[in-house]
């Protein structure tokens, strides 16, 4: 009786026994498997982190990427820009010029400035300098990322076909000198800049090479005869410029 009773007593043990290494290796596993978890969860983390990481580097380039888009914008477009400041300028004054509207290039009748065949300027010509030169300079020397670009306003005279050749140069070059002596001129006012213009100013005659026809081929002698205020850019430092962008990689 006894021996049996030991017996069941050893039996209930074994099983308890089992039980608990059961019981502590599913506890095992189960920290195991929290553990992988965990790993799997920080693992992702870092892989989130990183890519919000190089999508924020991708921000970064394509701000930059815009930055220089921008830039070689506005230095390629530079030309059109200027001319758009030169037509919205001088839309609302009341004053007799044509504007071209591809090179921004402004013609004076000569009749405003001078009498036929002559290169003395009148006086309405004179009042009409007076008013005009300093708004036209101001469009140059009163913005900071214009001037830069700026190496030389000239004043071009022009003539119609009447007479040689000779004779055509000579005038359309006295036109445009007297235009630039009276601008620095005692008659004419104190403008800002205009001891600047100095440094780009200059007179050309051209004759009677540029003539101006309608659109059916016909001479306008009218249109011919004119002085014209021209801004070349300085398509060098342009130029430099832009190389000096592109060659500046995005990283």
């Amino acid at each position: 009786m006894i021996r049996r009773y030991r017996k069941n007593e050893e039996e209930e043990s074994n099983y308890w026994l089992s039980i608990g290494d059961l019981m502590a290796g599913a506890l095992i596993i189960f920290i195991l498997l929290f553990v992988l978890q965990i790993l799997n969860v920080n693992k992702k983390l870092a892989e989130k982190e990183e890519l919000l990481g190089n999508l924020g580097d991708l921000e970064d380039k394509v701000k930059r990427l815009t930055e220089k888009g921008n830039r070689l914008e506005n230095i390629v477009g530079m030309k059109q820009t200027i001319v758009s400041i030169i037509i919205g300028k001088f839309k609302k004054e009341n004053l007799k010029i044509d504007i071209d509207a591809k090179t921004g290039n402004i013609k004076l009748d000569d009749s405003i400035l001078f009498s036929f065949g002559s290169a003395e300027l009148k006086p309405e010509g004179k009042e009409f300098l007076k008013e005009f030169v300093p708004k036209y300079v101001e469009v140059f020397f009163g913005d900071n990322n214009v001037r830069p670009y700026i190496t030389q306003i000239v004043i071009e005279g022009h003539t119609d076909n009447v007479g040689s050749y000779l004779s055509n140069l000579d005038l359309s070059q006295r036109r445009a000198l007297s235009v630039v002596k009276f601008i620095f001129g005692e008659e004419m006012p104190y403008f800002k800049w205009k001891e600047d213009l100095k440094q780009i100013i200059t007179a050309n005659g051209r004759s009677n090479i540029l003539l101006i026809k309608d659109k059916n081929g016909n001479l306008n002698a009218a249109k011919s005869r004119r002085v014209e205020f021209q801004f070349k850019l300085d398509d060098e430092k342009a130029n430099e410029e832009i190389k000096k962008i592109l060659s500046n990689g995005v990283r």
